[in-house]
């Protein structure tokens, strides 16, 4: 069986979901009565051992995926990786000349302004603004973290949280991507000869040569305004028909030769 072979103690994916609450939950003495099934599942939440928040991903799924096509991929989409790799295949066969940006933003989750957070899901369209009294009671105020040192295990330093989603929250990275979805419709909008394909706050930039230093310029300034800061030593540039001479880069950026390890060799 596929779930007794699951690895332990591994993270949750976008429902909040892990293999040993699932492994738990089905491992009852009749494993048909939905009964059984949803009494655990209520009892691991009232322990603490899983959100309740999967359960507000799971009945906002479609309208987290409405919300988030075309741009993001990494949200309440199937296969968000893949698409992105056989949609910049696809681009690039047809248009070799152009040129793929991969943007990497610095701390990303830790830092995303939490009033932009709050301004994008109040303006949401189709049902996402009825998440906002729930997230609201959980990131309108600042929250305590709490560090141990590894050389002293009974001291304890004590940050505020004030800023980004919270770890482990089920619903963090949708909320990461409503806030970092403004910066990439409005630069969409303002750049029509380039695509913004995003998986999670990995972001590519792809059009002709002469179009996408532009249009990096202009996300990073957008995404400041959403407290996100481009961490330039981690972009790359890469093009099927090889980087112009004439191309100005932005600072830091560097060449790939054979395209994105991570996305396989294009």
């Amino acid at each position: 069986m596929a779930l007794a072979r699951s690895p332990r103690l591994s993270s949750g994916g976008p429902s909040g979901m892990v293999f040993e609450l699932l492994r738990d939950c089905f491992t009852l003495e009749d494993p048909t009565s939905g009964f059984d099934l949803l009494f655990k599942l209520c009892t691991h939440i009232a322990q603490g051992r899983v959100s309740p928040s999967i359960f507000l991903v799971l009945h906002f799924w479609e309208a987290l995926a409405d919300h988030f096509s075309p741009l993001q991929f990494g949200v309440a989409t199937r296969g968000g990786c893949e698409t992105i790799i056989h949609g910049l295949r696809a681009t690039l066969d047809l248009h070799p000349d152009c040129v793929v940006l991969q943007v990497d933003i610095r701390n990303a989750f830790n830092t995303v302004s939490r009033e932009a957070l709050f301004r994008e899901l109040r303006a949401a369209t189709g049902s996402l603004d009825q998440l906002f009294p729930f997230v609201r009671s959980f990131y309108a105020r600042r929250s305590p973290l709490y560090f141990s040192h590894c050389s002293r295990e009974d001291e304890v330093t004590l940050f505020s949280s004030e800023s980004g989603t919270r770890q482990g929250d089920p619903l963090d990275g949708a909320l990461f991507a409503l806030a970092h979805l403004r910066a990439l419709r409005t630069t969409a909008s303002e750049h029509l000869l380039c695509l913004f394909p995003s998986l999670a706050d990995d972001t590519h930039i792809v059009g002709p040569p002469e179009a996408v230093v532009p249009a990096f310029h202009t996300l990073e300034g957008h995404l400041l305004v959403v407290g996100l800061t481009v961490q330039s030593t981690k972009c790359a540039a890469w093009s099927p028909s090889g980087l112009s001479s004439s191309l100005s880069l932005p600072q830091g950026f560097h060449s790939l030769l054979q395209g994105y390890a991570y996305l396989a060799p294009l």
